[in-house]
């Protein structure tokens, strides 16, 4: 038996969602989270301590932290001294979705374990031109070509057309452009001619996620893929913004050898990934085109996946460890976590399940306290007071689960 370090954990989240998953069984767990909601009043239920920032600061004040996202968060002096009062108790280990160079020497400074992936690292592999350079030998990539953008009209013929443009930093498709034609990109051309831009073409099909776990050992786990919910109407106005995940399609859509595919593209990203020195969640993104039936890898996403706290509800009804609790446990204990391969989650989910983000499609900022809600049960309101342009006004958690 492995001796167990005890910890106490602050899982400090602009949305208190993304701590969600683990809470109920992991001990010492916190969540520092902006603003009060239904989300928090169940967490408060059930018994996980909370330190919610609205409720010790004024309006504006709280505003400009917020600007600096999580490291605004943690620079806060009673958050901080709620942090220490705990370390009294247990040494400290800091948990946020995604980190930088700030929070890590923050982190250093106070004398806190941060249990993020590093930021240098994570970057190397989530910024589109850098992923590529890292990852074209090891996973199929479709056809891809990367040069400045006013090479635009030398490298790509008309006939070509439509093709996919991404740019280095990008996040839930923001960062990726369909265009059909050379008008289309020529604004860019003349206003950032040396930029440099990753193309490949459109290929019609069907896109799928699978998250991941590099593990201190260098043990790659994977969770249960879902087909990757994209541009739906009702959900956004950007054909390319992901919007949720479906976790019954893969069963009836994906072959077994694609099924296998898959998961084989997951544990080469993962390893490629833990020899560069990266411990942690990650997540994949693939399309199976629709005539050749190939499997092509699109991205990695270097940080917890949007979906990894709803996947971690669904791996506890039957019985399997989810990705979260494996990875808290391994960075927990001195040698790392090997989980019995029986508890391992299933590459496919045996019931149905999905999560539908719906985003603001107005060009002006909504507030919360307007939305009108779908009636449905388990609706998630938006983490925010103030919902800005495709951001999410909420999202909708579904599951048949009958044994």
């Amino acid at each position: 038996m492995q001796k167990e370090n005890s910890y106490t954990i602050f899982y400090v989240a602009l949305d208190p969602e993304r701590a969600t998953g683990t809470e109920s069984v992991i001990p010492n767990y916190h969540v520092i989270c902006p603003y009060k909601s239904k989300l928090t009043e169940e967490l408060h239920s059930q018994g996980t301590p909370l330190f919610i920032l609205e409720e010790h600061l004024e309006k504006k004040e709280l505003d400009r932290i917020l600007e600096r996202g999580s490291y605004g968060m943690l620079q806060f002096p009673a958050v901080q001294k709620y942090i220490q009062q705990e370390e009294k108790k247990n040494p400290v280990a800091i948990i946020v979705l995604k980190t930088s160079q700030l929070i890590e020497d923050l982190c250093e400074k106070k004398g806190w374990n941060l249990w993020t992936p590093k930021a240098e690292i994570a970057t190397i592999f989530e910024n589109k031109l850098s992923q590529y350079e890292k990852l074209h030998t090891a996973v199929p990539f479709v056809p891809t070509k990367i040069f400045s953008l006013k090479q635009f009209p030398s490298k790509i013929r008309a006939k070509q057309y439509p093709v996919i443009a991404q740019f280095n930093i990008g996040h839930s498709g923001g960062g990726t452009l369909l265009i059909h034609s050379l008008q289309d990109i020529k604004p860019l051309i003349e206003k950032f001619p040396e930029r440099q831009v990753r193309v490949s073409p459109f290929l019609h099909g069907e896109s799928y996620t699978l998250n991941g776990l590099v593990a201190k050992n260098g043990s790659v786990y994977h969770g249960s893929i879902s087909m990757q919910l994209t541009g739906l109407k009702e959900a956004t106005n950007n054909p390319l913004a992901t919007v949720g995940n479906d976790f019954q399609k893969p069963a009836e859509n994906l072959t077994s050898s694609q099924q296998e595919q898959i998961q084989l593209i997951l544990e080469k990203v993962g390893q490629k990934m833990h020899q560069e020195g990266y411990i942690g969640l990650f997540g994949i993104d693939v399309l199976v085109g629709q005539k050749t039936k190939k499997v092509y890898f699109i991205e990695v996403n270097t940080h917890q996946p949007a979906s990894i706290s709803f996947e971690a509800k669904l791996h506890w009804k039957i019985g399997k460890l989810p990705l979260f609790f494996i990875w808290i446990h391994d960075m927990m204990r001195n040698n790392g976590f090997i989980p019995d391969e029986e508890l391992h989650p299933p590459l496919l989910l045996p019931f149905p399940a999905y999560q539908i983000l719906y985003r603001n499609k107005s060009e002006k900022e909504i507030l919360a306290n307007t939305i009108l809600f779908p009636n449905v049960p388990n609706v998630l309101p938006s983490r925010m007071k103030k919902v800005g342009e495709n951001e999410e006004l909420f999202r909708i958690q579904y599951y048949d689960y009958n044994r």
